[in-house]
Order: structure tokens, then sequence, then C-alpha cells
């Protein structure tokens, strides 16, 4: 083989290691927002960025619950849905902010 074989070689396999690199962005993309939308912050976390964002928005989510909807009597105000909207708002934009993460 000479020089030119090599090279074209090269920039094959650079090619492929370009697309398993896009591949892995994207799934790890993926497994992140799932697992934010199940718990938020554990997304920054699994991403492997944003660390003081994830647990700044666990806690954030964590106080929410145990401070407004543990001692909320849901017998008085069964249709009462409107207490679940912050919790909803910080799953929804934590995600969002999950989504945009680049590496």
């Amino acid at each position: 083989m000479n020089s030119e074989d090599y090279v074209r070689e090269k920039r094959a396999l650079l090619e492929e290691i370009d697309k398993l690199r896009k591949v892995n962005h994207a799934f790890r993309i993926r497994a992140s927002i799932i697992a934010n939308i199940f718990l938020p912050g554990i997304g920054f976390l699994i991403f492997g960025k944003g660390y003081i964002t994830g647990i700044l928005t666990l806690i954030v989510f964590v106080t929410y619950n145990f401070f407004f909807l543990l001692p909320f009597n849901w017998e008085l105000f069964p249709d009462n849905f409107l207490v679940l909207i912050p919790g909803l708002l910080i799953i929804f934009f934590s995600s969002i902010a999950v989504g945009s993460l680049e590496d």
C-alpha cells in the first residue's frame, strides 16, 4: 500500500468515528431528557454537563414538593390542579435546558 491508500483509509476511519460521535451525543441527550422528565435535575448529571444547574434544579423541585404538595389538603380541594403547574413548569424547562446542552 502506498501513502494515498493510507490517506484514504484514514479519512474513511475518521468519517466513521465522527458518525459514531454524533450517534453517541444524540443518545446521551435522549437518555438525559427521559431521565430528567422523571426527576428534574438528573438529566444534567447523566449528560455530564451543568452539575450545579442539575443540583439546583433538583433542590428546587424537591423543596417545592416538600413545602407545597405534602401539606396541601386534597380533600378540601380535589379539583385544584393549579397547585401542580409550578412542578410541571420545572420539569418542562429543565428538560428543554438538558436538550440544549452541547459537548
